[in-house]
C-alpha cells in the first residue's frame, strides 16, 4: 500500500485532526479511525505521517515505538480463571483483509467470489504493479484455496484462508512479467456459515486467465468493489451453486416449489432429448431462442433466479450437444433486457477451449443475440 500501513498514525491534509488507518478499501483508500471512533474512507494523497513536536531537527518522524504488540505479531494475552493467571496466545491478526466497501454498481454484479486485479497506476493500466484480491460478494463465510500452475511442480499454492461475508483479500502483489505465472491454476471454495438452512456443495474453479488482457486498457473495467478500474474474473456466481443437503425449513420451502422443479426436470429432459431436431437451422448451424416462455409453458411460478439458472443450464446443454455433433455455429437469442443474461452467457463460454463468440449479424436478430463458432479458425465466419 506505498508508503503506508495498517496501524500508522497519520494526519488529513485537507482537514484538521489526525487518526490512525485500520484497513485498505483500495490501493489508494484508506480507511483511518479519527480521534472520534469513526472510520473514514479518505485517498492516500490526502493522509501525511504524524508529525512529532519533539523530534528536532526533522519534519517527518517515525512515531514512537506503539505499546501495543504489531499486527503481524501473535499476541500474548492474559486471561483469569479462578484465581489462576495464564496466558492464551491469539492467532495473527490480518492487515490484508478487508470489508468490501460497495458502490452503485453492486445492483448490477451477481453475487460471488470474484478474482480482481488491480493496477497501482490507473492512468496508465497497461504499466506498473498489480495488486491480486479475492473478493466475497456473497452473504457466506467462505474457505478458499487458491493454487497456480508451476512448470515441473504441478500446484503450487499461492493462498489460503477465510473471508467474512463481503470481504476481500489482498493475496499477493505481482509485476507486469509475473502475469504469465497466473495464467493457469485452480480455485477451491467452501462455503461455511455457523447456522445454515442448506448445506453447499463445495466449488472447484479451473482458473485460466488470458494474459493478453492486461496490455489492453478496455480490460481494465469499472466495477462494484473498487474505486479504481481492475479486470474483474467470476470464480462462481450463487446461482450456480448446488445444495448437497437441506434442513426442515428448506425442505418445507422445496415442497411448495414442486411444480416448479417438476417444469425444470421435464425441460432438462427436453434438451437432451429434441435439441437437433429442434434447434438445426442447416448441416453445421443451429439457433436456439433463450428467452423462457419459449423453454417452458408457465414461467409465472419462477424466480429470476430460477429463470436465469433454467436458461444458462438450457444454453450449456445446446452447446455441449453441439460439440458432440459437430456443429460448427449456435446461435443463441437472449434478447436485450437489462443484459444480464447475456454477461453471464458470456462467463459460461469462456470456459471452453477454441471457441470464439461475438454479436451475431444485427440485421437479422438486432442487438439481442451472441454467435458462437466452434472451432479453431476464426476467419471462416467472419
Amino acid at each position: 500500500m506505498g508508503k503506508f500501513k495498517v496501524g500508522d498514525k497519520v494526519r488529513f491534509l485537507s482537514s484538521s485532526g489526525c487518526g490512525i488507518i485500520r484497513s485498505f478499501a483500495a490501493t489508494n483508500v484508506a480507511n483511518v479511525e479519527d480521534e472520534s471512533g469513526f472510520e473514514i474512507p479518505t485517498m492516500i494523497s490526502d493522509l501525511i505521517p504524524y508529525y512529532l513536536p519533539e523530534a528536532e531537527g526533522t519534519i517527518f518522524a517515525t512515531e514512537k515505538q506503539d505499546t501495543q504488540p504489531s499486527l503481524q505479531e501473535e499476541k500474548t494475552v492474559r486471561v483469569s480463571s479462578h484465581d489462576e493467571e495464564t496466558f492464551a496466545e491469539t492467532e495473527p491478526l490480518d492487515e490484508c483483509i478487508s470489508p468490501l466497501y460497495l458502490n452503485k454498481l453492486r445492483n448490477k454484479t451477481s453475487e460471488g467470489v470474484y478474482l480482481c486485479f488491480v493496477p497501482h497506476e490507473q492512468r496508465w493500466l497497461v504499466y506498473g504493479d498489480i495488486d491480486v484480491y479475492v473478493v466475497n460478494f456473497t452473504s457466506h463465510r467462505i474457505i478458499y484455496s487458491l493454487l497456480l500452475a508451476k512448470e515441473g511442480e504441478g500446484f503450487v499454492s499461492q493462498d489460503f484462508g477465510s473471508l467474512e461475508a463481503e470481504e476481500k483479500v489482498l493475496i499477493d502483489t505481482i509485476s507486469r512479467e509475473q502475469i504469465d505465472s497466473w495464467k493457469k491454476g485452480s480455485v477451491q471454495l467452501l462455503f461455511h456459515d455457523d447456522k445454515m438452512q442448506s448445506v453447499l456443495l463445495p466449488i472447484n474453479c479451473e482458473l485460466k486467465v488470458r494474459t493478453n488482457r492486461f496490455f489492453t486498457e478496455g480490460s481494465f473495467i469499472e466495477n462494484a468493489f473498487f474505486a479504481e478500474k481492475a479486470i474483474v474474473y467470476p470464480l462462481c456466481t450463487m446461482v450456480s451453486v448446488g445444495v448437497f443437503m437441506q434442513g426442515e425449513v428448506a425442505e418445507a420451502d422445496e415442497c411448495k416449489d414442486k411444480s416448479e422443479e417438476q417444469i425444470i426436470e421435464t425441460v432438462y429432459k427436453n434438451v437432451t432429448d429434441t435439441f437437433l431436431h429442434k434447434h438445426l437451422t442447416g448441416r453445421s448451424t443451429a439457433e436456439v431462442d433463450l428467452h423462457i416462455n419459449e423453454l417452458v409453458e408457465d414461467a409465472a411460478s419462477l424466480s429470476p433466479e430460477r429463470i436465469l439458472q433454467l436458461q444458462l443450464h438450457y444454453a450449456t446443454k445446446c452447446l455441449n450437444e453441439a460439440i458432440i455433433e459437430n456443429v460448427n455455429t449456435i446461435i443463441f437469442i437472449h434478447g436485450v433486457g437489462q443484459g444480464v443474461l447475456k454477461r453471464e452467457l458470456c462467463k459460461e463460454l469462456d470456459k471452453y477451449k477454441g471457441l470464439h463468440y461475438f454479436d451475431a449479424p444485427m440485421a437479422k436478430y438486432g442487438v439481442g443475440a451472441t454467435q458462437v463458432y466452434i472451432g479453431t479458425n476464426f476467419e471462416k465466419v467472419r
